[in-house]
């Protein structure tokens, strides 16, 4: 399943939950605050898919510059690192090389 598609289906739960909270609630099967925690968790999972979607953007820019000539050998580098680091540190490495990916490609847009 595609980010965008995870995005699409949290939004949606999202709108389920505000409209079966309220109910729950007046039924005494749900309390205020419980409701209130479980809409926060689900936005801060739509916040972080958002993030993972901005960043594949600028990733999938950066390697089209890679594949362009730009830093020949940077790529190769980070898919090195990346195989041979336990996956939990993958997702700073992969947003650092964006990051500074981001910088390259402003600087030479300047230019």
């Amino acid at each position: 399943m595609t980010i965008a598609a995870q995005i699409k289906e949290v939004e949606r739960e999202i709108g389920l939950r505000q409209n079966v909270y309220p109910a729950l609630m007046r039924q005494g099967r749900m309390s205020q605050a419980k409701a209130d925690e479980h809409l926060a968790r689900m936005r801060e999972v739509l916040e972080t898919l958002k993030g993972i979607q901005y960043y594949d953007a600028i990733t999938e820019g950066c390697v089209r510059l890679e594949l362009r000539g730009m830093k020949q050998g940077r790529l190769q580098g980070l898919v090195k690192i990346l195989t041979d680091t336990p996956r939990a540190h993958n997702d700073t490495l992969i947003i650092t090389f964006a990051r500074e990916c981001a910088i390259d490609f402003c600087k030479a847009w300047l230019k």
